[in-house]
């Protein structure tokens, strides 16, 4: 199994008929009685990382693994199935996920932590951790007590926690606060002055980073942490994944403080002088520390950061909390990586939008996951312009490694000699797509504000059809779409809906090979002629996939409803629960959307 699948929901066969004194251990005692385990019983469930790490590892080894289950329930298809049913408002969608996803892991886990309970102690297993996120457990044990649990048969997938680094900075400067209402070179590329002139500041939206932490005592930021906020506690607002400290802080030495430099060009604007140095100054900060002081960490670290940035409250019932976007400076060098892609869905269908630096390689493609192209918008990756609107030589260029033909990234911003703020209170200048990222993270923040009612996916594609373009006419794989343009992102985000869609399938339970009706209504809500782009998705287990020929133009008189039907053939696909939504707009960008469900027999 290569890395790029080690969490890929394939399924795996012949785990009933694995070695007895494997699978039925249940005490500690019979842990640590074992002899050195066969890891064939499990060798189609283990990364070949984690394989190699057993097999070298003493008796008396402390192994920390990810566990990953065959009982999936992707938030995607959960997601596409309440719409369907009509939970469409983004509170009542994210408490119904946020629900659903913990009862559910709870019960697929339940078997495996039962075990555990069984086995703790010195020389077995020493520690674990439930996440609901993405449906996984770390275990922190004995080689023969990871081996055992590995052959269970409600086991997917095994592999070692391994390490994620920051995308450093590819050149620092300290620098000098500007002048008294000095406004950055980067805020006025991406226009984002015109937005303020209209009151667009980023008020209601919150901003978050998971990074090497924040100096919230900064006075460019420090009004603007949602911790002091009246009645919000500091653990809804600030999240340490490697040493738990209740206030934020970053301690990184390599570059003159990564978290915050990010932090401020999303939010800074020192109120004493007006020195604005952050997109979204009206908006407020969560932050999220999972990076050393040396710029490392791991998978488990990160994982636990998108759970806590997901509901950073713990408490699906509400959702005032949960950030609008959350920026990530960070990826790894294995192309098309599935580790974080149901992380990201969970994160993105809760209401918060993730966004990636694409990386600091130049022609090398984009790291993983801003190399993700499961979605026109998903992963949605930025590259690094300089003050020139030129694209820097260090910014990560397409095509995605994932099929070697998909243009990345998404959208360029400002990277080069930003000024941002330092951990000691000053300021400093960085250059690198870690720099252009947080510029696109504030601008979704002041969309937000925009429409305070807009998906994630409308606010994304707004900002990715609206923006500049340059370099070879049209998208391109070194600015893909252009340099975001947050007056144009607003307009095409502030148009009504000019047609309303309903559908129905018929019928709701078909084989492969059967004929599927989909029967539309598309009724046109102007008082003149309307030329509508329409089109078709479909979500299942496995992800979202467009059918053949699912797009088209209709032309509607003013005030005409038309009867949209189209059958098509179902295609080979795996049995199970599927989700088709009907879209109209500009494509990708959906102003009016309908649902209805259908399930595939064999």
């Amino acid at each position: 199994m290569s890395v790029s699948a080690r969490f890929s929901p394939s399924v795996r066969t012949g785990l009933a008929s694995v070695a007895a004194g494997i699978l039925l251990a249940t005490s500690a005692d019979a842990v640590a009685a074992m002899p050195e385990p066969e890891l064939g019983a499990a060798a189609d469930q283990l990364s070949p990382e984690l394989t190699e790490e057993l097999l070298a590892a003493p008796a008396d080894a402390s192994i920390r693994a990810l566990f990953s289950f065959h009982d999936n329930l992707p938030a995607r298809l959960l997601a596409s199935q309440l719409r369907a049913r009509g939970v469409t408002e983004r509170g009542a969608l994210a408490r119904e996920l946020g629900r659903t996803l913990r009862a559910h892991s709870a019960a697929v886990q339940k078997p495996m932590i039962h075990a555990i309970d069984t086995w703790q102690g010195p020389g077995s297993i020493t520690h674990f951790e439930s996440f609901w996120i993405n449906n996984m457990l770390l275990v922190e044990g004995s080689p023969a007590a990871i081996t055992a649990l590995a052959a269970r048969p409600e086991v997917a997938a095994v592999d070692a926690d391994l390490p994620i680094e920051l995308i450093r900075p590819v050149s620092s400067a300290p620098a000098s606060p500007n002048s008294v209402g000095g406004t950055e070179y980067g805020l006025r590329q991406i226009k984002a002055p015109e937005l303020w002139a209209m009151g667009i500041t980023g008020v209601g939206s919150v901003v978050c980073n998971l990074d090497t932490g924040v100096r919230y005592l900064h006075p460019a930021i420090t009004v603007r942490w949602r911790g002091f906020e009246p009645g919000v506690e500091a653990g809804t607002a600030w999240f340490d994944a490697l040493g738990g400290k209740p206030l934020p802080y970053d301690n990184d030495v390599l570059s003159p403080t990564h978290g915050s430099h990010t932090m401020g060009t999303m939010t800074g604007l020192d109120p004493a002088t007006a020195d604005t140095i952050g997109v979204a100054f009206g908006a407020h900060w969560i932050a999220a520390k999972v990076f050393n002081r040396y710029g490392s960490g791991s998978e488990a670290g990160v994982i636990r950061a998108f759970q806590w940035a997901a509901d950073p409250d713990d408490n699906p019932m509400t959702y005032t909390d949960v950030p609008t976007v959350i920026s990530n400076s960070w990826g790894f060098f294995e192309p098309c990586s599935q580790v974080f892609w149901e992380v990201i869905d969970v994160c993105e269908e809760m209401g918060a939008a993730v966004v990636f630096a694409a990386g600091n390689e130049g022609n090398v493609g984009p790291r993983s996951p801003a190399d993700r192209i499961t979605t026109e918008l998903n992963t949605f990756s930025t590259g690094a312009t300089d003050r020139n609107e030129n694209i820097a030589s260090f910014s990560s260029r397409g095509p995605s490694p994932c099929d070697h033909q998909t243009i990345k990234p998404e959208v360029a911003a400002p990277g080069v000699d930003v000024r941002s703020i330092r951990k000691d209170d000053g300021y400093g200048t960085m250059s690198g797509t870690s720099m252009a990222c947080p510029h696109v993270a504030g601008a979704l923040a002041l969309l937000r504000q925009v429409d305070p009612g807009a998906s994630v996916e409308q606010l994304k594609a707004a900002l990715y059809l609206s923006a500049r373009d340059k370099g070879t006419p049209g998208e391109d794989n070194t600015f893909g779409r252009g340099i975001i343009d947050l007056p144009a992102a607003a307009a095409l985000l502030g148009t009504a809906p000019t047609v309303d869609l309903s559908l129905a399938l018929d019928p709701a339970t078909v084989r492969v090979g059967d004929p599927l009706l989909a029967d539309a209504t598309v009724e046109n809500l102007l008082s003149e002629p309307n030329e509508v782009q329409v089109w078709v998705t479909v979500t299942g287990a496995a992800g979202s996939f467009a059918p053949p020929e699912s797009r088209w133009m209709l032309s509607l008189e003013a005030g005409e409803s038309v009867d949209f039907s189209r059958t098509v053939e179902v295609p080979p696909m795996p049995a199970g629960d599927y989700a088709m939504e009907i879209h109209a707009g500009v494509y990708p960008f959906a102003r009016s959307s309908a649902g209805a469900l259908f399930t595939v027999v064999h």
